[in-house]
């Protein structure tokens, strides 16, 4: 993760302002001569939104049967690293121990994580990027991080849309607060619906 870039960005996440934190980036991007992770812009995880929010709704529910569900968390594999699947785990938590940058440990302990993530579909070209392109260039090597950055906005974008489309449908989890990053990554993000 390039900590350099994700300042740029960060402010505009934790406002929800996914389209100034993609101009952002993918402005940076196209600076860039081509490269295979120039196929990330313009793409969006957004048409998977509906069968998420299902998914997570029953994650919530068959959490509830064991706990007093306080807080979800939702956390993408460091999908860069480990590029030949991008998945989502759900995290079920009886307490919620708050959006504290300097102190969210509480993430670490879940009492209940779904059995089966979630995959994301239709990277395949860019998961192929990540494995695939070796980086000898500065210029490789910023387009392989501006590429991360927007594949984690647009994971963001996609769980803030997920959780209003719960409130929009009256499920039970758009009521808890929902927690979400990448995962090892200090940056969380925590959504309510008022």
């Amino acid at each position: 993760m390039n900590f350099e870039f994700a300042e740029f960005l960060n402010p505009e996440l934790e406002k929800f302002n996914f389209t100034g934190a993609l101009s952002i980036a993918e402005t940076a991007l196209k600076e860039i001569p081509e490269t295979p992770f120039h196929a990330i812009i313009g793409r969006s995880f957004l048409r998977e939104t509906d069968y998420f929010v299902k998914m997570a709704n029953h994650f919530f529910n068959e959490a509830s049967k064991e706990m007093d569900v306080k807080a979800l968390y939702f956390q993408i594999n460091g999908f860069d690293i480990n590029p030949d699947s991008w998945y989502i785990s759900s995290f079920a938590f009886s307490k919620d121990g708050g959006l504290n940058l300097d102190d969210m440990d509480w993430l670490c302990d879940s009492e209940m994580q779904y059995e089966m993530d979630y995959e994301i579909p239709d990277f395949e070209d860019i998961q192929r990027a990540f494995k695939k392109t070796e980086l000898k260039s500065r210029a490789l090597m910023d387009a392989y991080d501006w590429c991360e950055q927007i594949v984690l906005i647009r994971f963001m974008e996609f769980i803030r849309t997920a959780h209003v489309k719960a409130a929009e449908k009256n499920y039970p989890w758009a009521k808890v607060p929902v927690y979400f990053t990448e995962h090892d990554y200090d940056f969380v993000v925590r959504s309510v619906n008022e």
